[in-house]
């Protein structure tokens, strides 16, 4: 009998591309899932060599690998999306030769199995500068924030202790009673003589810290979209202050800037090499950094906050 259901153990959820064993806190997958989502909405890819279900591969692969190999489905005007698995590399430690990985027994006549030689047969596409992928660094902030909420959670039930009040067999019914009033809100309460000394309260309270935890998960957060290329000015609210919003901005933006130029390198090389045509376009638009007047004077940010007071009322 498997171990795991012998022990009733609960089995550990797989993420795309993540070993089912990984062990993450349920708060942690939240996280996760959100930072993913994101990730796979942010473009929205066009061309006649490609489908929703190739492209949402391909981001997959960005998430998880950074990396993956695309190539002409033979015979065919299509897209191949696969990982790889590299054989030679040049005098500039980049792959030159390398062969297709085939997942879940896939169709072989779909995926070719000689060994294919880069930036003729094949084109290497990547996220990042560096081919690294976006999961290590999302799994690091996501197992963050849930350790502040686990510590949320830790401080909201220290400081919904009960009162313990230490009694005895004489007069446990009696405080029992009084507390009973107590907690009902009577105006008078009365207490018998012999119970006035001997009532003790054993301290259980905890300092309550959540306003500060709270503080520091939004901070967080703050850090793991600007470091993921996210949009995170609506997490400030609609007032935030302008130096604020620049600041994330310019973070964000230096990310997305660093998304768009692999993607356009990407679109070049598929053109160039495999004659296909691909492109990229942000779902939303990103983020345009605000005017230095408005960064760094008062009368900028008053500026600005008559502009949008405007907006609204028309």
């Amino acid at each position: 009998m498997n171990n795991r259901k012998k022990q009733n153990l609960p089995s550990s959820k797989a993420y795309p591309g993540e070993i089912p064993s990984l062990k993450l806190t349920d708060t942690s997958w939240k996280y996760l899932d959100r930072f993913y989502n994101q990730f796979q909405s942010k473009y929205e890819a066009s061309g006649n060599c490609i489908t929703d279900e190739s492209v949402d591969y391909l981001f997959r692969r960005f998430w998880r690998d950074g990396t993956c190999a695309l190539y002409r489905i033979p015979n065919t005007d299509i897209l191949g999306i696969a990982q790889y698995s590299t054989d030679l590399y040049n005098i500039w430690d980049k792959p030159d030769t390398l062969e297709l990985v085939t997942r879940r027994d896939a169709s072989r006549m779909l995926i070719p199995t000689k060994t294919l030689i880069n930036k003729k047969d094949v084109v290497i596409a990547k996220i990042r500068p560096d081919g690294k992928p976006l999961y290590p660094l999302a799994k690091y902030y996501a197992n963050k924030l849930s350790a502040i909420d686990k510590a949320i959670e830790c401080n909201l039930l220290a400081v919904r202790t009960p009162w313990i009040l230490l009694a005895d067999a004489n007069n446990i019914k009696r405080i029992n009673e009084f507390m009973r009033r107590f907690i009902s809100d009577d105006i008078c309460l009365t207490l018998n003589p012999d119970d006035v000394n001997s009532i003790q309260v054993l301290q259980t309270a905890a300092n309550y810290i959540i306003d500060k935890l709270e503080v520091e998960k939004t901070q967080t957060l703050h850090e793991a979209l600007d470091e993921l290329g996210f949009d995170n000015c609506a997490e400030t609210g609609n007032r935030a202050i302008v130096a604020e919003v620049s600041i994330n901005s310019a973070a964000t933006q230096d990310i997305n800037d660093m998304y768009n130029q692999c993607l356009k390198q990407l679109e070049d090389n598929v053109r160039d090499v495999l004659g296909l045509e691909i492109h990229f376009e942000p779902r939303a638009k990103q983020i345009t950094l605000l005017s230095n007047k408005m960064e760094q004077t008062p009368e900028g940010r008053a500026e600005h906050d008559a502009q949008e007071d405007t907006k609204d009322v028309k």
